[in-house]
Order: C-alpha cells, then structure tokens, then sequence
C-alpha cells in the first residue's frame, strides 16, 4: 500500500504539472493572439488612413477652386451656391442610404470601391469641363461619392477599434485625413503661383486620385474581412425613440448650417472682386490661415473692426449659399 501511494503521488504531481503548463500555454497563445490582432488591427487603420490622406489631398484641393473655376465657366454667384449647397444636401442624405445597403448586404468593400472612385475621379475630371453645367455635374458627383463610401468606411474602422481603441482609431484617421486636407490646397496653390491654371490644378490632382485608389486596393488584397479584427459579436440595441432635446439639437444645427456658404462661393466672390489673389484663393480654404490673419490683424491693428467683411474674410462664410450678390 505504501509502495502504492509513493509511486502515484509522482505522478500526481507530473500529471498535475502538466495541466498546469497547458493552461500557461494556452494563455501565452491567447496573448500572442491578441498580440497578433492588435498589430493587424493597426495596420489596417494605417492603410485606411493613407487612404483618406489621398482622398481629402484631392477633393479638398479640388474644392479651393471650384468656385473660381465655374466663374471662368460663366456661372453666377447663384448657380455657384446652389450647386455647392445641393451637393452637400444631396451628400449627407444619401450616406443613410448608402449605410443601409451596406449593413443589409454587407459588401462593405464594394460600396467602398464606388464610392472612392466616384469620389476620386470626378475631381480631375473637371480639367475636362468646357461649360459650367457639366462641371456643376462633377461637382455634385464628387460629394456623392464621397456620401456612398463614407459610412461602409466607417463601419470597417469600427471593427479595428475594439482592439485598439474606437478613439484612438478614429482619431489617428482623421489626424492623417486632415493632414491631406491641409496639403491638398496648398499644391493647387503652387500650381497657380507657376503659371498654371485651375486645369491644371484639376489635373496634378489625378496623381493623389490614383494613389488613393492604389492604397484602398491594397487594403482590400490585404484585409478582405476586416470585421474578423472584432472578438465579440455585435449586440442588437434597443431603441426608444428619440428626446425632444435630440430634436432641438437637430433644428439648431440646421439653422446654424443654413447661415453657413460654402469656400465654393466665397472662392467666386474672391476671384470676382479681386479682393484676394488669384494664386492665394486656395490657400484661403485652410482655417488655420483665417485663424493666423485675425491674429496677426488684432495684434498689428488692435483699433480694427473685425466684424466688418473686408477685414474679415472668413465671415463671408456666413452668407446664406444661394445668395445672389
């Protein structure tokens, strides 16, 4: 009986041993799982993000010059305002629509791909505009690719976030968003200060158009299921309706945008009354340089009125967008 007890309490204690490595190696799998995903999750955020470097570097670029660009067509301050204002009317409903198909299909890449390349290709394709109707035309198209692929993008980058954080992802692509943004105006700004003109702007912007499109199939070859980055299944939430302070918020925002005008227009009017030079107009689509002039405006001239329009350029933004003067 002895000889019993001292040969299994070994093994016991072997047995017990290994249960206890296998479970050690287990968590260690686990981590190097998380490890793996966390890493993966990054650089799909990355590439997601270079993606809308390119994309904001040309319709933002594009859109410094719009506005001029139809004045040269022929088109009136009227026509500038309502083409700009129901593009954006046109391009935040349709992402309702666009958000609904993808989740009900979940072909998350396809809407994408159509709405980058409308996105994409109707900016340098203005260069091609020889009378203000079809430019108005890709003007609208632009915003509406731009709707189309807008909430499927989102959606995707939402799968990246329980990994890495929902903040930290969305805050890293709009940091890269608005770098290209930034640097978008400022190239076509260049191109006029060398002589060019808004068709050539139109065109150096199919360099950034064609990166973007080259990155997002990347990202497409390299993440086909980006919603496998999320460990948890998603939850089904209860809605209650909306509160009446939901819908007061709603009709302040709306009216504070119905007083808002579109750079579009202000561009025209900066071209028409030659208040800002031609090759400075796209420059002027960057707020940090509306910001820099009433800085250096109030510190130079503290006795001046800022309120008045022709010291303060970016008050124009407030003209109502199919305003005809």
């Amino acid at each position: 009986m002895c000889s019993r007890v001292i040969f299994l309490q070994p093994l016991a204690d072997v047995l017990g041993e290994t249960h206890l490595d296998d479970e050690e190696r287990i968590t260690t799998m686990r981590k190097g799982m998380l490890t793996t995903t966390a890493t993966t999750a990054l650089a799909f955020v990355l590439l997601i993000g270079i993606v809308n470097l390119f994309a904001d570097f040309t319709y933002e670029g594009g859109r410094s010059i719009m506005g001029p660009f139809l004045g040269t067509l022929g088109a009136s301050a009227t026509v500038v305002g309502v083409v700009a204002g129901l593009g954006e009317l046109l391009g935040y409903s349709l992402r309702s629509v666009s958000g609904f198909l993808a989740d009900k299909t979940h072909n998350y890449w396809i809407v994408t791909f159509v709405g980058y390349t409308v996105n994409m290709l109707a900016v340098p394709a203005l260069a091609l505009a020889g009378i203000w109707p079809v430019a108005a035309a890709l003007m609208i198209a632009e915003r509406n690719g731009r709707a189309i692929r807008r909430p499927a993008v989102e959606t995707m980058l939402s799968s990246a976030g329980q990994e890495r954080g929902f903040g930290w992802v969305f805050g890293l692509n709009e940091a890269l968003d608005q770098g290209g943004a930034t640097v978008g105006p400022l190239v076509v700004a260049l191109v006029l200060f060398l002589k060019g003109s808004y068709r050539n702007g139109f065109v150096i912007l199919l360099i950034s158009a064609l990166l973007c499109l080259g990155t997002l199939a990347v990202a497409r070859l390299r993440f086909p299921h980006p919603q496998e980055l999320e460990h948890k299944a998603a939850q089904a939430l209860q809605t209650r309706g909306f509160s009446h302070a939901y819908w007061l918020y709603v009709a302040a925002g709306a009216l504070i945008a119905a007083g808002f005008a579109d750079f579009s227009l202000i561009a025209f009017h900066f071209q028409q009354a030659g208040s800002v030079p031609a090759t400075l107009i796209p420059v002027w689509s960057l707020p940090i340089t509306s910001h820099f002039w009433l800085c250096y405006r109030a510190l130079l001239f503290p006795n001046t009125d800022l309120t008045r329009f022709t010291d303060a350029p970016e008050l124009v933004s407030f003209i109502p967008g199919a305003s005809p003067c």
